[in-house]
């Protein structure tokens, strides 16, 4: 008999922003999705940041990039 295990972890979308140049991301949204926190962060871009990501953070697992922009 076979068995299947989904893995659904739980956890929070972290919205960032990083300025042309820079090495260092900016937080600036935390949410449940992931479509909420790419909004949050592309209405908080300035004129000088070139991109912005969506990060999946849960307990046990490291950040994952779940999507990016660049302009």
């Amino acid at each position: 008999m076979n068995c299947v295990h989904i893995h659904a972890p739980a956890g929070e979308y972290i919205g960032q922003v990083r300025r042309r140049g820079a090495q260092r991301w900016r937080t600036v949204a935390n949410s449940k999705t992931a479509k909420r926190a790419m909004v949050v962060a592309i209405g908080a871009m300035r004129d000088d940041d070139k991109r912005a990501r969506v990060l999946f953070c849960t307990e046990w697992y490291d950040p994952n990039v779940v999507m990016e922009l660049s302009r």
